[in-house]
């Protein structure tokens, strides 16, 4: 079976982010579909910062969109977008509401952007981080 060089870099991605044990995701990144992309894959330890499973965010990528604080939502989609007009990266700042704890959790987050030749799309590959304690 030939392996594509998208499946090989997100396998190379992959198993770098889980040597470094932290988490990230990896978002489908198509410009009509801004707001509504898929998470095409997340690390176990995602789980820690918002409390959704790896199923949960393939399943529903939704969820972790609405787990944004409304504050910071716009700013996201528009450092997305900023990415897909060819920003080689973007450090963002923003809370997330952890969906074990139903608190919000200041995360900073690293994301870059790459078109996947053979998908005809991009990807932007983000790794989070949390800064400090949960807020009410």
């Amino acid at each position: 079976m030939e392996v594509s060089q998208s499946e090989l870099i997100l396998k190379t991605y992959r198993e770098i982010a889980t040597k470094l044990k932290k988490p990230y995701y990896v978002l489908e990144a198509i410009p009509a579909n801004v707001g509504n992309n898929q998470i095409l894959y997340s690390s176990p330890r995602l789980k820690e910062v918002v409390g959704l499973t790896q199923y949960e965010l393939s399943s529903d990528s939704n969820q972790f969109f609405n787990s944004i604080h409304p504050d910071f939502i716009e700013g996201y989609f528009e450092s997305n977008k900023k990415l897909l007009e060819g920003s080689q990266r973007a450090k963002r700042i923003y809370l997330i509401k952890n969906k074990d704890t139903g608190e919000f959790v200041p995360v900073e987050e690293l994301a870059t952007s790459r078109l996947n030749k053979d998908r005809n799309c991009y990807e932007i590959y983000c790794s989070i981080r949390t800064i400090n304690e949960s807020m009410d």
